[in-house]
């Protein structure tokens, strides 16, 4: 009897265990809708963090930062890529200047242009990837390790996949593979997922990878669900339902030309063709995930003008934050007190990070640094300002 019972209370324990790992991946890998409706609402800072903190970056002759591309928190110090300068940059968690990564250059183990980077969390070093797909390995203090030639010389970006395995992305046409996943070594491509999605993701935008609990995850501009990526696959992690607000599949598919076989008129119109048709009514950027809260920026459609190929009317978007254990979302341009978060950066289980627009910084001004003053910042001449908003618990 008592082995009856024994037995009895194993089996019951084992459903209980794995009933609570289903309903824990079932929140992220089994194909979660997070159904939200674009209405902005007023948000305030209290609704969803607890405090701010104001990070300014250092300005040194050898840290002149124009346009954030990219940004990376590994050990608390802060990594950072310059569209413009094409360097990638060291920080500390306040904003002190540590050293650049590698130097531009033309000889062993410099680059012309950092394109993309990462750092690795199981070796501390960084990553690069230059224009010709080389892939330069530093150490913290930007000392030059080691290069490597992956197959292919048009990737542009890098990313971590776990500790045996890299991601890089190269912008192509329909039909052809964008993604790569490489050994340690980038000597062997162990997997090449197909794009599921239209060309206006591989051709007409740029996708968004980032870290969460040590996975990857991918998101593309045109397409409304979030992707897991490992190292032999690319599930469905969730996906976002707007609604009357969706993407329209159909006005996407208009353009899902390949190249190779259009005429040399279509050809000559299509990237025009596409950024200016209105029936494709937003696309999703800056995506990110933590143990709680999903984030998007929705951004709508801006109208183009035929004869200056211009932008028409303001730029409208919103950020949307979605609350896992509440199951409220947060729909805003800007929080009531003025803030904008919409130059995300990345998102920790602790935070979010953030770029400070320049006309914002008076709202900052009782969250700067003890002894400092907002007018020891110059926004012309000064590096950008950072900000950490720490969510509730």
């Amino acid at each position: 009897m008592y082995k009856i019972f024994a037995t009895l209370a194993i089996l019951l324990l084992s459903v209980l265990i794995f009933g609570s790992c289903q309903s824990k991946s079932e929140e992220l890998e089994k194909g979660r809708i997070i159904h939200v409706d674009i209405e902005p609402q007023e948000v305030a800072v209290e609704d969803l963090f607890d405090r701010i903190e104001v990070v300014p970056l250092e300005t040194t002759d050898s840290a002149l930062l124009v346009f954030i591309d990219r940004a990376r928190v590994d050990k608390n110090e802060i990594f950072l890529n310059d569209r413009r300068t094409m360097k990638v940059y060291r920080f500390d968690d306040k904003g002190r200047f540590k050293n650049t990564i590698g130097r531009i250059g033309q000889g062993p183990g410099e680059y012309a242009q950092a394109y993309d980077f990462d750092v690795d969390p199981y070796s501390g070093n960084v990553f690069i990837i230059t224009p010709y797909g080389d892939v330069n390995e530093y150490d913290r203090n930007g000392n030059y390790l080691q290069s490597f030639n992956p197959p292919s010389k048009r990737y542009s970006e890098i990313n971590r996949v776990d500790d045996s395995h890299w991601l890089t992305w190269e912008g192509c046409y329909i039909g052809e593979n964008a993604i790569s996943v490489f050994n340690n070594d980038f000597t062997e491509e162990v997997f090449a997922p197909n794009i599921p999605r239209h060309m206006a993701n591989t051709a007409y935008s740029s996708p968004n990878f980032f870290h969460n609990g040590g996975e990857l995850y991918a998101t593309f501009s045109y397409d409304r669900n979030v992707y897991k990526v490992t190292a032999d696959s690319m599930m469905i992690a969730y996906t976002w339902d707007f609604g009357s607000e969706n993407l329209d599949e159909k006005s996407l598919e208009k353009h899902d030309i390949n190249p190779y076989e259009a005429t040399e008129e279509v050809n000559m119109h299509r990237t025009w063709n596409f950024i200016s048709d209105t029936s494709i009514k937003c696309s999703l950027e800056r995506q990110s995930l933590n143990s709680r809260y999903n984030f998007v920026v929705y951004y709508y459609t801006v109208e183009m003008d035929p004869v200056t190929r211009r932008g028409v009317g303001p730029i409208v978007f919103y950020n949307v934050i979605h609350d896992r254990k509440t199951g409220k979302s947060y729909v805003f341009d800007k929080l009531t007190n003025g803030m904008s978060i919409s130059e995300f950066l990345l998102m920790t289980d602790d935070y979010m990070l953030v770029m400070i627009r320049p006309n914002e910084l008076p709202l900052y001004e009782e969250y700067l640094p003890e002894g400092m003053k907002l007018s020891d910042i110059d926004p012309d001449d000064d590096n950008p300002v950072l900000a950490r908003f720490y969510f509730k618990k």
